[in-house]
């Protein structure tokens, strides 16, 4: 493992610029005195929550500028929004490298690729990249291995519009091995522990009190909780066993129907989420509130020809989190999930493709 992230050792960057926090002022109801954490250091994650009025889901929402949302829809395009919203991911990432083979070879078999790409991935390194196409940037809050691949990761990132904020790990970068065959499907295979941050790690989680809307992909309770602090909060179901101890009320999950270890039942949250969506591929995907009101909403039809499968329920998950975000009616926004999820099975990975429109 080692080895393989030596050899990008030379691309590691001497000095990654980061751009400036001109974060929206926060006009808070009530004051209180945030904590300290334990290293003295960065304020820790609030134990008060601020009393906030309903949001689109009838979930916490903090009083914050409010972009025209009919003004920017006049307009069509998503990116209208582009440096009105900020958005962040609390998650992991990781390097994959792709080859595209006619087939998945059989045991014994050797492959002859035709395409071969690389570039960061993971759950949250997707949806990062595409929420920073959708809103013009995103901060990722993660952990990477103090090596070479890390810092490799950690720029391409950048590059992508997306600031990373890493707790560096004495541990060794996650990587990942994705064969993509001539129907666009992949077969992935995993090397090293994922790496995740926690709440505990010298981030600056108190910024997120200041973001319309956060994802979170993996970490503990605490990095949870600080997540919780923007105004909408999205978690992927593939984490509820930790998110069902966490007692943190969050407005939607989000996961696959078609795998088991995404799936989320009535009851598995207390206090539950407001929203519930699990999608079902061509088939579209159904979704349920806390109200028990239950559907299905349509599959949508993408720009192109089917590209790479890779990334496609977190490319639906950023657009969930984008739409729901950009105040849409929850029916609208996993609408427009459904098309980001479409958009991204005609490119080739998460740097590429069309943004979706927003709805009339």
């Amino acid at each position: 493992m080692r080895r393989h992230g030596e050899r990008f050792e030379r691309d590691r960057p001497q000095h990654v610029e980061r751009e400036p926090r001109d974060v929206p002022r926060v006009v808070r109801q009530q004051s209180f005195e945030r904590p300290t954490n334990q290293r003295g250091g960065r304020p820790g994650v609030l134990s008060v929550r601020t009393p906030r009025p309903a949001g689109p889901l009838g979930g916490h929402e903090p009083v914050l500028a409010t972009p025209n949302v009919e003004g920017v829809r006049h307009g069509g395009k998503a990116t209208g929004y582009r440096g009105l919203m900020r958005v962040a991911v609390v998650g992991h990432v990781e390097w994959i490298e792709f080859v595209r083979v006619e087939r998945v070879p059989s045991a014994g078999e050797i492959a002859h690729p035709t395409e071969h790409w690389e570039g960061p991935g993971g759950g949250g390194g997707v949806a990062a990249a595409h929420l920073a196409k959708l809103a013009g940037s995103c901060v990722l809050f993660t952990a990477l291995g103090d090596d070479g691949l890390g810092h490799r990761v950690a720029e391409e990132l950048r590059q992508r519009g997306v600031r990373a904020e890493v707790s560096w790990r004495s541990e060794p970068t996650r990587w990942a091995f994705v064969f993509i065959d001539g129907d666009g499907e992949r077969t992935i295979t995993t090397v090293g522990r994922r790496l995740e941050p926690s709440g505990n790690d010298d981030l600056p989680w108190d910024d997120l009190a200041r973001f319309d809307a956060a994802y979170f992909t993996a970490g503990d309770v605490k990095a949870l909780q600080a997540a919780r602090q923007a105004r909408v909060l999205v978690a992927t179901t593939r984490e509820i066993p930790m998110l069902s101890g966490a007692n943190t009320p969050v407005d939607a999950v989000v996961g696959s129907g078609l795998d088991p270890a995404e799936a989320y039942h009535p009851g598995d949250l207390d206090p539950a989420a407001t929203l519930a969506v699990a999608t079902d591929g061509r088939a579209g995907g159904r979704y349920v509130t806390s109200a028990g009101v239950a559907g299905r909403f349509d599959a949508a039809e993408g720009p192109g020809p089917v590209v790479d499968r890779y990334g496609c329920g977190d490319a639906f998950a950023a657009g969930l989190t984008f739409g729901l975000a950009a105040r849409l009616p929850a029916e609208e926004a996993m609408a427009f999930a459904a098309r980001c999820g479409a958009a991204a099975l005609t490119a080739r990975g998460p740097s590429d493709g069309e943004l979706p429109t927003l709805p009339a």
